[in-house]
């Protein structure tokens, strides 16, 4: 097919950016680059008319272009330094074409362009994998200059042009030969003009010979008659004798011919029953390949299986872990507790020492006054108050008491603290309360108040009305038992049971995700329930919201990929390897299908093609969902069926969410060129539709459709 070279239209700016991306992609640099190229290789209608930019194409097909650049001064750009002068800034090729001689043929016309322009050199920065091309042109080398990927390099070159083209160069070579052709053609002249005389003066002495020679001969001739006559009679007998032994010879050579056949047809015979063996042979190794590809689609499914059981158990554990801490945390909440409650005790110990201090201060002070002075108070409890039995304080019991509480506390702190840093899945809930077994530590009731202990009736306040009634009278008395006994202090002690523990303690519900919640109940659900939490690429099957990122979607997308490049590069004439590569990629495949490259999926194993399918150059399958095709069905080029799809909610969209639902294609279904197929869309048989159409909801039997959105033209009549 002819190639034509042609200036670039700004119309083109689009199929030269898709030009760009693709021939990078060829050489498989990670997608992370793209986002550094992306504004290098895109190609906007201002570029084509600001800049030397032509495109190679066959008919219709833009399949490669070079762009030249002119820079007017020196400068950096970062860390790249730039050269005044002409800059080969792009020559990209279709990955299809690439290695078939059109990057030669764009700097063939290129060094055209540029000789008649009078542009002297370019300079090149070179990717690594074109080095070689640009050296094979006669390009040189200058040295490595940063590339805007970090920590990558490229190479700088210099291309002179030549002063002449290539095909002048033939032609002056081909001048040269002629001229040394003529010479040599000159020189064989003369020598035949002087070979022509040797001849000459050859053929009078021959003519001379020859006469000598005759009477020679005819004398000779003479004898020789005389000896043929004898001759003659000896070769009658002889050809008498000859006769008969040619018809022995005719009959021995039929008979050897029949030999022959025989043995042929024997021959024959074997390489027929060879033949047979071999078919049985092929039928029956047919027959294994079946069996083989049947065992390696049930070990498939069984490695599924092993994972799904692989993944269960580790929710199992990870319920059981949860479980785990959870208990700890209620242990840990336990041990919080305590150590409050040791510390609230040594606070009301420290409070109580206090209080002696104020009272030997206080008993001080009163010996100076007046006995019998009335007082209005001591620790601000009045007289008529104050209880008729005396206390007893023992102080070397309480300080041992409350170092013994001290040290309590610090190794209960010590397991909080270590526990703690598991326990994050639970927080503690301190505006709860008690149930009513244990009032006396409800947040609506004072921690100080004990007046419903019957084991403290010393503090009860119905005592302290009746009981100090009958002493008001008697000062010297409540002064002197006040003042002269020490106090015996009855510190509580604060003990819960496991179910009061568990009543504080409950699982955190702010702000948690779905999988969070999930496990939440795992930890309080029974062992014997099995829960199962559906992986991204579940979802994805079952059309529900997914996010399409993760290990497993970019293994699956990798297979795919290295599968597409390998059939793509693959000559359509080796049916047996492209029959081969499609049969690893698809789902499952029927008999005679042929698809025209380029072909591009998803994953692939989405994809389920009944016999005789055909598509065309350029389909597209987006295969996140099943896409289901009929049998005898035919795809134009460039038609796109699209299973996937993305949720309206913008919010959803930016998270990345995205979903997908299945496409089902029935028999004999002739899809026009461009067409577009969206998901969930079915299909029914004998379906023609027309090209460029978009088809948004489902299709009946027997129908021509067409249009945006498609819709049903007329019905289609089938020989019944």
């Amino acid at each position: 097919m002819e190639l034509t070279i042609r200036r670039a239209l700004a119309t083109d700016a689009l199929f030269l950016t898709s030009i760009s991306f693709g021939a990078k992609r060829y050489w498989n640099y990670p997608e992370e680059y793209f986002e550094v190229w992306h504004d290098e290789l895109t190609i906007t209608e201002d570029y084509i008319e600001q800049n030397i930019v032509y495109v190679a194409q066959k008919k219709d097909t833009i399949i490669g272009y070079f762009s030249i650049v002119e820079v007017n001064q020196e400068h950096w750009n970062g860390e790249v330094f730039i050269r005044q002068g002409y800059w080969l800034d792009h020559i990209y090729i279709r990955p299809a074409y690439i290695r078939s001689g059109i990057g030669t043929e764009l700097m063939e016309y290129a060094q055209e362009y540029c000789r008649e322009n009078g542009i002297e050199k370019l300079y090149i920065f070179s990717d690594p994998f074109a080095n070689g091309f640009y050296e094979k042109l006669g390009a040189t080398y200058i040295k490595e200059s940063p590339s805007s990927i970090e920590n990558r390099t490229v190479s700088l070159y210099e291309y002179r042009i030549p002063e002449k083209s290539k095909e002048q160069i033939e032609e002056e070579e081909l001048l040269q030969k002629i001229q040394e052709e003529a010479e040599r053609l000159r020189q064989e002249a003369e020598e035949a003009e002087r070979l022509r005389q040797e001849a000459e003066e050859a053929e009078r002495l021959r003519q001379e010979a020859e006469e000598a020679e005759r009477l020679r001969q005819e004398a000779e001739e003479a004898e020789r008659l005389r000896q043929e006559a004898e001759e003659a009679e000896r070769l009658r007998q002889e050809a008498e004798e000859a006769e008969r032994l040619r018809q022995e010879a005719e009959e021995a050579e039929r008979l050897r011919q029949e030999a022959e056949e025989a043995e042929r047809l024997r021959q024959e015979a074997e390489e027929a029953e060879r033949l047979r063996q071999e078919a049985e042979e092929a039928e029956r190794l047919r027959q294994e390949a079946e069996e083989a590809e049947r065992l390696r689609q049930e070990a498939e499914e069984a490695e599924r299986l092993r994972q799904e059981a692989e993944e269960a158990e580790r929710l199992r554990q990870e319920s059981e872990e949860v479980e785990r801490l959870r208990q700890e945390a209620e242990e840990a909440e336990r041990l919080r507790q305590e150590a409050e409650e040791a510390e609230r005790l040594r606070q009301e110990a420290e409070e109580t020492e206090r209080l002696i201090q104020e009272a030997e201060k206080a008993r001080e002070i009163l010996q100076e006054e007046d006995a019998k002075q009335k007082r209005k108070s001591i620790f601000g409890i009045p007289i008529e108050k104050i209880k008729h039995r005396p206390i007893k304080l023992e102080h070397e019991s309480l300080e041992q008491k409350i170092s013994e509480l001290d040290q309590e506390f610090e190794d209960d702190f010590g397991d909080i603290e270590e526990v703690a840093e598991e326990a994050t899945l639970y927080e503690i809930d301190e505006s709860e309360e008690y149930d009513e077994d244990h009032e006396e530590y409800s947040d609506d009731e004072d921690d100080e108040d004990y007046s419903d202990d019957e084991d403290h009736e010393e503090y009860s306040n119905d005592e302290d009305d009746e009981d100090y009634s009958d002493y008001e009278d008697d000062e010297e008395y409540a002064e002197d038992e006040l003042i002269e006994d020490d106090r015996e202090i009855q510190i509580p002690k604060l003990q819960l049971d496991e179910a009061e523990i568990a009543a504080l303690i409950r699982p955190v519900k702010d702000d948690t995700s779905e999988e969070e919640k999930i496990l939440e109940n795992i930890g309080t659900a029974s062992t014997e329930i099995e829960v199962h939490i559906k992986t991204e690429k579940e979802k994805m099957l079952a059309g529900e919201l997914y996010i399409a990122w993760g290990d497993e979607f970019a293994n699956d997308k990798r297979r795919a990929r290295r599968l597409l490049r390998e059939f793509n590069n693959t000559d359509v004439e080796d049916k047996k390897s492209t029959i081969k590569i499609l049969k690893e990629l698809f789902g499952s495949t029927g008999e005679y299908i042929h698809i025209e490259p380029n072909f591009r999926c998803d994953y692939g194993y989405n994809i389920h093609i009944g016999d005789n399918f055909y598509a065309g150059y350029e389909c597209v399958i987006l295969d996140s969902c099943q896409v289901k095709i009929g049998d005898n069905c035919i795809l134009s080029p460039q038609v796109g069926i699209y299973t996937s799809a993305y949720p309206l909610n913008p919010e959803k969209r930016s998270i990345g969410y995205e979903y997908a639902k299945p496409i089902t294609i029935g028999n004999n279904v002739w899809i026009g060129g461009g067409s577009i197929i969206n998901p969930g869309v079915t299909i029914g048989d004998n379906v023609v539709v027309v090209p460029g159409s978009v088809v948004l909801a489902d299709v009946p039997d027997n129908v021509l459709i067409g249009g945006n959105p498609a819709k049903v033209i007329k019905e289609i009549e089938t020989e019944k």
